[in-house]
């Protein structure tokens, strides 16, 4: 695709109690050619109104006031939205944060590199293991990079940076994304792996001011709700895996056949009740799903009778070449499937579009 050079980026800033710093870096990203900067007051406290007074009289910014602090998620989506009714011709948007971790030299790097990569999930990436980097926030990021790889395959050394670039065209996907705090910029990335977005990573400054007491991201809260979606297909894997386990042991002690055409009968019965109740909880409560439910039935059903066929043939093959009690060669293999079924539903059978 050819660069947008006709197009202004817009520069969004969410900000909740931002401190004095906030002014001097408007005025130095105005400085970029063909930048429009908009600034998303969160609803931050009184004590904070000279800060957005200054930026208001400067002039060099468009201001847009929240009644009330819902979330750094929320205030993206918001800030989205305005700037897509002030500069709908936009090329595309850049997010920073207003906590003094970007300087206006690293918004000029991510902006260029989004003209450069218009279909393309821009990322800032800072070195964590720089020595000014305060352990939670190393700890925070190694553990989300982790999980983040996990399940999706997909390497993001730095998946809590603000600093990025959303291309134009995947604007009305972004805003409607769930998630109003720390969760919201995660659940960016696990769509875009979803959907084979391409990452482009700009290596950026590590800046840190005061041991980075003004953030607001708390790690094991904010990481919590960053992987809810996991946390939920865990529960919902369970209760289901439970019914399966359950269901299979019964079924198979009562028939007292452990042939292979006796496994795969308790497997087949048991799977289709707890299919039925994991399809339900999925759809509805772990991924949200909309749009064509015929559609993600059918996908859902194909992957059931793989999964089912797996189960019942690797339960076979290591019970009969190991002599393992049944229901823990059951429990291995089901375990790796865990994993594989969480891959392929988020990819394939509840992928957003």
């Amino acid at each position: 695709m050819d660069k947008p050079i006709d197009k202004p980026i817009v520069v969004v800033i969410p900000a909740y109690n931002p401190d004095e710093r906030l002014p001097a870096l408007v005025e130095d990203m105005a400085a970029l050619e063909r930048r429009h900067i908009l600034v998303v007051d969160d609803g931050s406290a009184a004590a904070c109104a000279p800060v957005f007074a200054a930026l208001a009289a400067g002039g060099l910014c468009a201001l847009y006031r929240c009644p009330r602090n819902a979330g750094k998620g929320a205030a993206l989506k918001t800030g989205f939205q305005e700037a897509l009714r002030l500069w709908p011709e936009c090329a595309g948007i850049v997010t920073a944060d207003a906590d003094g971790q970007h300087s206006a030299a690293d918004v000029a790097k991510i902006c260029a590199a989004l003209e450069d990569h218009p279909d393309s999930l821009i990322l800032g990436v800072r070195d964590f293991d720089a020595p000014q980097v305060p352990a939670r926030s190393r700890r925070g990021n190694k553990f989300t990079s982790a999980v983040f790889r996990l399940f999706t395959g997909r390497v993001c050394p730095d998946t809590q940076t603000g600093l990025r670039g959303l291309p134009r065209a995947s604007l009305p996907v972004w805003a409607n994304i769930p998630g109003s705090r720390y969760e919201y910029e995660m659940n960016v990335l696990f769509l875009a792996a979803r959907t084979g977005t391409p990452f482009v990573e700009v290596r950026i400054a590590t800046l840190y001011q005061d041991d980075n007491a003004s953030s607001h991201f708390h790690v094991w809260r904010d990481s919590f709700q960053i992987f809810l979606v996991m946390v939920k297909f865990g529960i919902s894997s369970m209760l289901s895996a439970f019914l399966d386990f359950t269901l299979f042991t019964l079924l198979a002690s009562l028939s007292g056949d452990l042939s292979s055409a006796g496994v795969l009968r308790a497997t087949a019965l048991a799977r289709v009740l707890s299919g039925t109740v994991n399809y339900l909880l999925n759809r509805k409560w772990v991924f949200s799903a909309k749009g064509d439910a015929a559609g993600q039935t059918v996908k859902y059903v194909l992957l059931f009778c793989f999964l089912l066929l797996a189960s019942w043939k690797m339960v076979d093959i290591i019970h009969a070449a190991t002599g393992w009690h049944i229901a823990a060669v059951k429990i291995l293999t089901d375990s790796f499937l865990f994993f594989l079924s969480f891959t392929i539903q988020t990819k394939f059978v509840f992928a957003r579009r």
